[in-house]
């Protein structure tokens, strides 16, 4: 983190900006922090912004969680499968 002077800010604006491209800049009126610059990360999508600031959550990994079992038996599932195909079969689309 860089810091330079309200006078130096004053001065030359766009080499602070530059400076700011890098690393955050904090600019001092008589040795007291009055601003700060910060660097936007552009790369970080909106999405990611977010979730950092804490305003959305992921949602929850269920990939480890086994399938449910319904206790159908062989006989009715494929009855009920053939029951599905015979009606997409059916669809205009």
């Amino acid at each position: 983190m860089a810091t330079v002077t309200l006078t130096e800010f004053n001065r030359n604006p766009s080499r602070v900006a530059k400076t700011a491209r890098d690393e955050d800049v904090v600019i001092t009126d008589h040795g007291v922090a009055t601003l700060e610059l910060r660097r936007i990360d552009r790369g970080v999508s909106r999405l990611d912004r977010l979730r950092r600031a804490g305003q959305v959550r992921p949602a929850r990994d269920r990939s480890t969680e086994p399938f449910p079992d319904f206790g159908l038996d062989h006989d009715v599932a494929d009855g009920l499968v053939a029951a599905f195909e015979s009606e997409r079969d059916q669809r205009d689309y």
